[in-house]
């Protein structure tokens, strides 16, 4: 059935459009990036507004990070992260740029998970998240995987 004119009155035209925007159709979503690792580290967003935003990164993998923001962003926004760690009893100030890959707003109104994909980073800061994948991997914790 082909909507010409957006006649949302018919309700099969109206469920296909709205398919189309929001994702209601079940389709699965793949989320980027190998092993992820369930994480508790507060941080600071820059966007294009110009304000700092307070978030949670929530996960760590390979290709980026999963965040909780208290809302929701848009496909392709970029970003600005920094956030500070001790690892292997020494404070670190980790800064990368990223982009929205993936967000979801969840159902209990607490906010959007979102994955930013890393598109910049220094090398020693990716070094240092190398080194965190690895220990993270290599830990009994299974509890830590997601």
């Amino acid at each position: 059935m082909v909507c010409i004119g957006l006649d949302l009155t018919d309700v099969n035209c109206a469920v296909n459009f709205m398919t189309g925007l929001s994702g209601i159709s079940g389709a699965v979503v793949q989320r980027k990036g190998g092993n992820r690792f369930m994480v508790h580290w507060r941080c600071r967003l820059f966007m294009a507004d110009k304000k700092i935003h307070n978030a949670v990164i929530t996960s760590v993998f390979d290709k980026g990070f999963g965040l909780l923001f208290l809302q929701a962003v848009p496909m392709n926004t970029i970003m600005n992260v920094e956030f500070g760690l001790s690892f292997n009893e020494r404070p670190h100030k980790i800064r990368f740029k990223g982009v929205v890959d993936y967000c979801l707003i969840r159902s209990d109104n607490t906010g959007a998970d979102i994955d930013l994909l890393t598109t910049k980073i220094a090398n020693e800061d990716q070094h240092t998240i190398n080194n965190i994948l690895q220990a993270l991997a290599e830990s009994k914790e299974f509890n830590l995987r997601l």
